[in-house]
């Protein structure tokens, strides 16, 4: 029987309860509205949330000191959207169940609030021997259950019990968030693409989102929460309409935390396996910000370290490595024959190198630069000799190993790694969810991250602009390449671009269209990504 312990946050929109529990203030009472397409709509009356820290274990798990910080910074960060908050610390068995069946009792009655539910702790997953993984979350007299089991089974609560929680609940949503490595057993995982508010938000769900998967560990200084903070405050945002979606949200910390984990954590995250209560989508109305006023996301700054030396910030996602199908049968020659190969781990820029944060390694603008005055639109007119010069001075700058993506790099992160779906293009079959390219762009660029991602949360690896890649280019070189870690022919005159641009046409943005250009032309739809292997 194996089994495997893991740091534990649950967001559920549910009831307070006892330890230390807040007055309920006008916060949660004022009604949360949505606009769709012009009319103004009701979702919710009222806004409340449990949360719940164990941190002072007394019966033999060890004490949880960043739970304290983690409980304050959600509290805040919940308050400022608008929700009432009851907090619980240390609560033990009676104390835990308390917690849950009075804030249902209490708030979890009526139809149009919404509830949310936090727990900060230890958990533990068992393996059965049928088969199944059991989940637990661990009071603060819960002992260890490797050495003593049938106490822990008397103290610990089942993750089935969340499940009958989430049943009683007779408001239309709640959102429930686990910062612990779980399996996801109670509810069916997902990854979809966020949309537009719409009216079909309004129909009941319960959300569960966990910090990682089965097996995996969670360090005591949670990532986790750190990003769910970020994400209230409209970091999550990815299609800039002022609201953030429980599939928003998911979506953001999936990436997030499995990029400043440097791996170590796959957030996971769903809706319950009920037909009944799996087609809404829970909603913050982030606090000030609207469609007019909300800005893009900077996906590259300058901030100021500990020591208080300037750092450079590039968003990076983790992209587990595996093997797929590279190339087509049935296109261009130089992407035949579709052929089997297998690439190792690596970190892949989340969108293309910006204006900004090449002015910001370099200290101007490209000389001859089309796009001016757009800080977050690619950079472009750029040649892949002008970028080992930016790649060299970044390095510098941050004591990191950024290079250029090779090929098969670009192309396995493009059709979305080890999550692939077969699209045509990166994220989608249709490219104008995903792209800015000939049809839509108005011959210019636009600022990244402002199109759908693909499955590993990447942006406008479709259109904006040709990407550099390391390879030198060769219109044979499938035909004799090796199978683990391609890097191209040895010698060339041309250097490889992959992904279409503004300029072109749909059939030039298909994930696996080769192009090329020597290594000294600069282009208005040339630009680039950074790569790592670290």
């Amino acid at each position: 029987m194996k089994n495997s312990f893991f740091r534990f946050l649950v967001f559920l929109l549910v009831i307070p309860v006892i330890i230390h529990a807040q007055q309920t203030t006008q916060r949660g009472m004022k009604p949360v509205q949505i606009t769709v397409e012009g009319n103004t709509t009701v979702l919710y009356s009222q806004s409340h949330a449990l949360v719940i820290g164990v941190s002072a274990y007394n019966a033999g798990l060890p004490p949880l000191q960043g739970v304290v910080q983690d409980v304050n910074a959600v509290r805040s960060a919940l308050e400022e959207n608008g929700f009432d908050v009851t907090t619980v610390m240390d609560p033990d068995n009676a104390g835990l169940q308390k917690a849950f069946t009075n804030f249902i009792t209490r708030y979890g009655q009526e139809n149009n609030n919404r509830l949310l539910i936090y727990f900060a702790g230890h958990g533990y997953t068992e393996k059965m021997p049928y088969g199944d993984d059991l989940g637990y979350i661990c009071p603060v007299d819960a002992p260890d259950p490797n050495k003593n089991p049938a106490g822990f089974q008397e103290k610990a609560m089942p993750m089935r019990q969340i499940e009958t929680y989430a049943y009683q609940i007779k408001s239309k949503h709640a959102l429930f968030l686990f910062d612990a490595c779980f399996s996801g057993s109670i509810f069916s995982t997902s990854r979809a693409i966020p949309e537009v508010i719409s009216y079909k938000t309004k129909e009941p769900v319960r959300q569960f989102i966990a910090s990682g998967s089965a097996n995996e560990t969670v360090p005591d200084k949670s990532i986790f929460t750190g990003q769910f903070v970020r994400a209230l405050k409209g970091e999550a945002d990815g299609n800039k309409d002022g609201y953030l979606t429980g599939t928003e949200l998911g979506e953001f910390l999936q990436s997030t935390v499995v990029n400043y984990s440097y791996g170590a954590q796959h957030p996971q995250y769903g809706k319950i396996r009920n037909p009944n209560l799996d087609k809404g989508d829970f909603v913050f109305v982030l606090a000030g910000k609207s469609v007019t006023s909300f800005p893009p996301v900077a996906p590259s700054t300058i901030e100021e370290s500990r020591t208080g030396a300037s750092s450079l910030i590039a968003e990076m996602v983790f992209v587990h490595g595996g093997t797929f199908q590279m190339g087509s049968n049935s296109r261009g020659n130089d992407e035949k024959p579709f052929h089997s190969v297998t690439i190792s781990n690596y970190y892949i820029g989340k969108y293309e190198v910006t204006q900004k944060l090449w002015r910001d390694v370099m200290g101007n603008d490209p000389p001859e630069l089309s796009f001016k005055g757009c800080d977050q639109c690619p950079v472009e007119k750029v040649s892949w000799n002008d970028i080992q010069e930016f790649l060299q001075k970044l390095n510098l700058k941050t004591g990191k190993n950024y290079r250029l993506p090779t090929e098969a790099e670009w192309e396995y992160a493009a059709r979305g790694g080890n999550q692939s779906k077969g699209y045509i293009y990166s994220g989608s079959n249709t490219i104008d969810e995903i792209a800015w390219y000939g049809s839509n762009s108005g011959s210019k660029t636009h600022p990244v991250g402002q199109k759908h991602p693909n499955e590993l949360g990447l942006y406008d690896m479709t259109g904006n602009v040709w990407e550099w890649c390391s390879d030198w280019y060769g219109d044979t070189y499938y035909k004799s390449s090796p199978m683990d870690n391609p890097k191209g022919p040895s010698i060339g005159t041309s250097r490889s671009l992959r992904g279409g641009s503004w300029f072109y046409g749909p059939n030039f943005c298909r994930t696996g269209k080769r192009g090329k250009n020597n290594p000294d032309d600069r282009h208005s739809g040339c630009g680039f990504r950074l790569c790592t292997s670290e």
